[in-house]
C-alpha cells in the first residue's frame, strides 16, 4: 500500500513554535509528529510519499530515505496553493490506489487499518464544534455532501482528511476556492457525485489546528505511558503516579514528580515539583523550588529557582531565570490568543503561554495568559509581559 502525507504548510496557527521548524517536527516525548504518523503506517505501507514545502529539508534530514522498512519518497510543493496542488505535485509517482493523510494531524493505526477495508473511503469523526471543520453528511454509510466550515452544519461529522482513493480521482478539474487555494476536497466532492464513497467513522483522530492543542496531544500520550526509571533517583526524591524517566537523568533529593509525567534524557531536576501532565524533554535543568504543571518543556531549556510554569509550551534552548511566573488565567474569563491578527477564544479557563526557541526570560518577570513570545527574544528582569513579544 502507498501512503501520501502532506507536510508542506507553514503552520502559522502554531506560531511561535513553527517559526524555527515545520509543524510535523514538533517533538513530544522524544518523538516528532511525523514519526508518530509513520509509526502508525509501519507494516501497512511499503512506500510513503512526503509532500514537503516550508522548511521541508529539516523533515528530509530527520527521516531519511527509509523508515522502519518503508521507502520514503520526497516531492516538493514550491508554492503553498492548497492540498489539491500538494497531492498533484506527486501525481507521477502515485499508484492506482493511495492513502492520503495530513502531516499536521494524528491518526491511529487502528483507524488506518479499518479505512483500508472500505475502498474508496473518507474518514469522519463526530465533533462538538462542526462549524470549525469540513462537515460530512452521510446516508447509509455513504457520503452525500461535504461542506467546508458551514454556518449551519447538517451533521456533527468532521472530515478527518484521511482518504483512500483511486488515482482516477484526478480526472476531475478543480478551480481555486474562495480562499485562493486548490482544495483536495473539491476532487472528493466530484468523485462522490459520480460514485459511491464510503464514510468510515474514525475513533482516534486528533486534529491540531492551534498551538495549544499540543497540550491535548501531550495528555493523550501521557495517558498511555508506563512506569519506567532509566535514570538516577536520589534518596529523598518522590515519584507518585505513572512517570517515565529516561537514561542519564538525575532526580535530586527533594524533587517531587506527580504523574503522569515524562522526563527525557540527561535532565537534572533539583528539589523542584513536576505536576501531572508535564513533559520535560532531553537535556533540561529545573532549579530548586520551581513548579511546573501541565506543560511541555522542550530540549535544552534551563529553568531557574522558584519559577512557576502552568499550562504552557516552552521551546528549545530557552533560559528562564529565577522567580518567573507564567499565569494561566484571564480576568476576562476564557483565555484569548491572537492568531494571524485575530483574537481567538480558546474556550479554556486555564491556559498559559507559548515560548519560541532560544528565548531568555530574566528574573522576576510575569508572563500573562495566552501570550506568545517569539524566538530569540530577551525579556528583561522585572518585566510584565501582557501581549505578544515579537
Amino acid at each position: 500500500m502507498q501512503a501520501i502525507i502532506i507536510a508542506a504548510g507553514k503552520g502559522t496557527r502554531i506560531y511561535p513554535i513553527s517559526l524555527t521548524r515545520p509543524k510535523p517536527l514538533f517533538q513530544l516525548m522524544g518523538q516528532t509528529m511525523i514519526e508518530y504518523t509513520l509509526d502508525q503506517l509501519q507494516g501497512l505501507a511499503t512506500e510513503v510519499i512526503l509532500v514537503l514545502g516550508y522548511k521541508g529539508e529539516m523533515i528530509q534530514k530527520r527521516i531519511g530515505n527509509r523508515y522502519k522498512g518503508m521507502r520514503i519518497r520526497y516531492v516538493w510543493q514550491k508554492k503553498q496553493t492548497g492540498t489539491g496542488s500538494a497531492v498533484t505535485s506527486a501525481l507521477k509517482y502515485i499508484d492506482d490506489k493511495f492513502l492520503l493523510l495530513m502531516g499536521d494531524d494524528l491518526y491511529s493505526r487502528k483507524d488506518i487499518k479499518n479505512i483500508l477495508k472500505k475502498f474508496p473511503a473518507i474518514g469522519a469523526q463526530e465533533v462538538k464544534n462542526p462549524k470549525s471543520f469540513g462537515v460530512i453528511t452521510a446516508k447509509n454509510g455513504l457520503m452525500i455532501n461535504l461542506a467546508e466550515k458551514p454556518e449551519r452544519p447538517q451533521s456533527k461529522l468532521a472530515n478527518t482528511a484521511l482518504y483512500y482513493f483511486p488515482k482516477t480521482i484526478f480526472k476531475y478539474a478543480i478551480s481555486k476556492s474562495a480562499r485562493g487555494e486548490y482544495e483536495f476536497t473539491d476532487y472528493v466532492k466530484q468523485f462522490a457525485n459520480d460514485q459511491k464513497l464510503n464514510v468510515y467513522i474514525a475513533k482516534e483522530w486528533m486534529p491540531i489546528p492551534y498551538v495549544w492543542d499540543f497540550l491535548s496531544v501531550s495528555d493523550m500520550k501521557l495517558g498511555k505511558i508506563k512506569n519506567e526509571n532509566k535514570g538516577k533517583v536520589e534518596k529523598g526524591a518522590k515519584i507518585t503516579g505513572k512517570a517515565s524517566v529516561q537514561k542519564g537523568t538525575i532526580i535530586k533529593s527533594g524533587t517531587v514528580i506527580k504523574g503522569p509525567a515524562y522526563i527525557g534524557e540527561n535532565c537534572i531536576l533539583d528539589n523542584c515539583t513536576i505536576h501531572s501532565g508535564t513533559v520535560v524533554e532531553n537535556n533540561c535543568k529545573v532549579g530548586p523550588y520551581s513548579k511546573i504543571s501541565h506543560s511541555i518543556i522542550s530540549s535544552g531549556t534551563t529553568i531557574g529557582e522558584r519559577t512557576i510554569i502552568k499550562d504552557s509550551i516552552i521551546g528549545y534552548n530557552c533560559k528562564i531565570e529565577n522567580n518567573v511566573k507564567f499565569l494561566n488565567r484571564s480576568k476576562l474569563g476564557t483565555v484569548k490568543v491572537i492568531m494571524q491578527d485575530r483574537l481567538i477564544d480558546t474556550n479554556k479557563k486555564t491556559l498559559g503561554s507559548f515560548v519560541g526557541d532560544s528565548v531568555l526570560i530574566e528574573n522576576n518577570s510575569i508572563i500573562a495568559a495566552g501570550v506568545k513570545i517569539y524566538p530569540k527574544q530577551k525579556i528583561k528582569a522585572n518585566s510584565q509581559i501582557l501581549k505578544d513579544a515579537t
